[in-house]
């Protein structure tokens, strides 16, 4: 193998520097890892003053008491949000057996006017005039099949699968 000499005298004082290295550290007079020094060790005390402190719980529990109210069962309340309806009671048979069919909620969101076409918005699925039906998740039920059949400035007539007639769609006014 044929190195030229720059490369041979790299290779020499590398190599002499790893010696001296390796000599270094083996001496001990590298980094001996400092750092604060140990705490002193805690000095030893009776065992009969470390339990000083269950002895007196019974002096605490005597100081405090705590007091649970009782609320009546007839309306459950969130104090931190009185006017929320989360503990409203549904009007709704919950019966097992008896399946009280409830109208899907369709909500129009946007209204959208081109040149040639025209589109609407209702529950996050974009229909267009003459569409075939496509499936819409409804909060409170199961995906329902909407086709849309008109479409207006402000509202959408649909037809939902399953139904007679269809249904008119009106976008809600901003409120101010």
């Amino acid at each position: 193998m044929n190195i030229s000499a720059p490369y041979r005298q790299l290779i020499k004082d590398y190599a002499l520097f790893g010696v001296m290295a390796l000599l270094l550290l083996t001496a001990g007079c590298g980094h001996k890892g400092g750092g604060p020094p140990p705490p002193p060790p805690k000095p030893k005390t009776d065992a009969s003053k470390t339990n000083s402190a269950s002895l007196n719980s019974t002096s605490l529990t005597n100081e405090y008491v705590s007091v649970f109210e009782t609320l009546p069962l007839g309306k459950p309340q969130d104090p931190f949000y009185p006017e929320t309806r989360r503990f409203a009671r549904s009007t709704t048979s919950k019966s097992p057996g008896i399946v009280i069919p409830s109208e899907p909620a369709l909500t129009l969101t946007f209204v959208i006017h081109a040149r040639k076409r025209s589109q609407a918005v209702i529950n996050g699925a974009i229909f267009e005039l003459g569409e075939d039906a496509q499936m819409v998740h409804v909060p409170n039920g199961p995906p329902v099949e909407v086709k849309c059949l008109e479409i207006g400035d402000n509202y959408a007539k649909v037809q939902i699968k399953g139904e007679n007639t269809p249904k008119v769609l009106w976008m809600e006014k901003k409120k101010n």
